[in-house]
């Protein structure tokens, strides 16, 4: 990437921040269904080439289950890499929120109403 000014806008486009310019940076990254939220959190590596992107809404697996997927700029196009990561069941809203490391290879996302099972007597 030649230029180090990004800024990401709303779900899941990526445009050069508004003082290198205004020119979307590949194609728009499309949710699969109506109402999934994807884009509603988003985060890029540093260097700019791979993007993780969140949709608490989406009904992939129940309703606003939601999904999490991880895309790398080549060729001049957001490519998706591997498979979505989806929530466990309907409203655990997986991808609330994301982050990528620095250098695009380790990913966390929230699930917030994903409920936590914890039994201390099995520890």
């Amino acid at each position: 990437m030649k230029n180090s000014c990004y800024l990401l806008f709303g779900f899941a486009y990526l445009i050069p921040s508004l003082i290198c310019g205004q020119t979307l940076y590949g194609d728009h990254i499309n949710g699969q269904y109506n109402f999934g939220d994807l884009g509603i959190s988003n985060a890029l590596s540093a260097d700019g080439s791979r993007i993780v992107v969140g949709g608490p809404g989406d009904n992939n697996v129940g309703s606003d289950a939601g999904t999490v997927e991880v895309y790398e700029f080549t060729s001049g196009n957001w490519q998706l890499l591997g498979s979505e990561l989806t929530g466990d069941a309907a409203y655990d809203a997986a991808g609330f929120s994301v982050s990528i490391s620095a250098n695009g290879s380790i990913i966390a996302f929230g699930s917030p109403n994903r409920p936590l099972v914890f039994d201390p007597h099995t520890t």
